[in-house]
């Protein structure tokens, strides 16, 4: 018997669990803010559902009928505090999003990550690891392509992977209540999302969530070091791993690997790694396996990114910087170089926050020459003119073809980081743009 659900935010997870619903022959409304008519992708979703189904959350009578509901999936973006679930809610209707949703109807395996910081790098790192041990892999959650959108291809009789590797947020946790990983971990925690979570107790208990249905025939991974995440993760269900994230300790565990091919710079990413081969294992990579992702793997897109060039210099792309504390991050990874650093600063002026001078004296310690891009380098350039003194040489470009052009003439052989700091607004649509403009110039790639 057909059920009645209703999609709750139209998203791109929402528009997957729309279409996998659809294939199930279940009665499917919709739920998005605005009528239809303001809707985006207003032509794909009629393929899928009636316009009479596809209802507008501002409406008085959408709440009464969301008590209706056999189930409703519901965007991580939206809370499940949301004043239009209340009645469903103390009704009893089930509440969950779309990986739930997708989860029952795969069997392979889950290998889940989660923690404030660098779950993409880690996931990644996972599955290359899994790719490159010959394991066919699905890799998604918080990133990527949706689990519904594999588990439709599933049921339609397509590849079916032999793992499924998941970034998963705490958001998307608060409504995972079958998830039940082979192996999971939780990096890190850090006071996080504060428009959602009214304490710090709140978010990590949301993240927690990871490990509720886990057996004594999985395992779960922690930071050893994280003193508040160890009081809080307690009547853990099923074997743990505790994991130092001390430099010392994790390149203990990681001597049987050659890490001279790593390119990922900082403690951090060597943490993320120690994790990410750990969790491998779990699901089956081959020591060969690891090896080779070890070697290959170039970072997260537009996050400390290696590129592969030509060029006598080491190349990082860094676009997804737009603030001074991701650039500071980001220079920081790079202490124990001993080559120069070069640094590529500006963009967009936001009208605050954009003087140099409380960072000037760590960019001026960590670098030896930085390139000024964009519509802040005027006004970069001019604060830093009126310094007293300062061992930093200044070049100021107007884009990044030209910095392009005055490094190769220069034959710099160094370390050069395109860490901008600043939004990417002046000259391109937005930081993807702006990274791929930045990897097609320096490596001759165009995406």
């Amino acid at each position: 018997m057909a059920k009645k659900i209703a999609v709750f935010g139209l998203g791109k997870s929402g528009l997957s669990a729309m279409k996998l619903l659809s294939h199930l022959k279940d009665q499917v409304f919709l739920v998005n803010r605005g009528q239809f008519e303001t809707w985006p992708d207003r032509e794909e979703i009629e393929k899928y559902v009636d316009q009479s189904h596809c209802l507008s959350q501002e409406d008085p009578d959408t709440a009464n009928l969301l008590t209706t509901m056999d189930e409703i999936i519901l965007s991580p973006g939206i809370a499940r505090e949301h004043e239009i679930l209340r009645a469903a809610l103390d009704r009893g209707v089930s509440v969950i999003n779309e990986i739930e949703l997708a989860l029952r109807y795969l069997s392979a395996p889950v290998i889940a990550v989660t923690g404030t910081n660098g779950k993409t790098t880690t996931v990644s790192l996972i599955q290359e690891m899994m790719e490159k041990s010959g394991i066919n892999s699905f890799l998604g959650g918080n990133i990527g392509v949706p689990l519904s959108d594999h588990a439709l291809a599933v049921l339609k009789g397509e590849n079916q992977a032999s793992v499924l590797v998941l970034e998963l947020s705490s958001f998307q946790l608060e409504s995972l209540p079958s998830l039940a990983p082979k192996a999971a971990c939780i990096l890190n925690i850090y006071p996080n999302h504060g428009e959602r979570y009214t304490s710090t107790d709140d978010y990590t208990l949301a993240k927690l969530n990871i490990y509720k249905k886990m057996d004594s025939m999985s395992t779960l991974y922690l930071p050893k070091d994280d003193e508040y995440l160890s009081r809080l993760a307690q009547n853990i269900p099923c074997q743990s791993v505790t994991l130092s994230t001390r430099e010392s300790h994790v390149l203990d565990c990681l001597k049987e690997y050659d890490l001279s091919g790593f390119k990922l710079l900082g403690e951090h990413n060597l943490s993320n790694l120690m994790f990410a081969t750990s969790l491998a294992k779990e699901a089956g990579a081959t020591k060969e396996g690891i090896q080779a992702a070890m070697n290959s793997f170039c970072g997260v897109e537009y996050r400390l990114e290696y590129l592969e060039t030509g060029l006598d210099c080491t190349i990082y792309n860094d676009a997804k910087s737009t603030n001074w504390d991701a650039t500071l991050v980001a220079l920081k990874s790079f202490e124990k170089r001993s080559a120069p650093l070069h640094l590529i600063l500006g963009g967009a002026l936001r009208g605050r926050g954009d003087e140099i001078a409380p960072y000037f004296e760590e960019i001026e310690k960590a670098c030896d020459k930085v390139y000024l891009i964009g519509q802040a380098a005027k006004t970069l350039n001019q604060e830093i003119s009126l310094r007293d003194k300062h061992s930093l040489e200044i070049e100021v470009c107007e884009n990044l073809k030209e910095v392009y052009d005055r490094v190769v003439d220069s034959g710099y052989k160094g370390d050069l980081l395109f860490s901008p700091a600043f939004p990417s607004f002046d000259q391109y649509a937005n930081y993807i743009e702006r990274g791929k403009d930045f990897r097609a110039i320096f490596s001759g790639k165009n995406d």
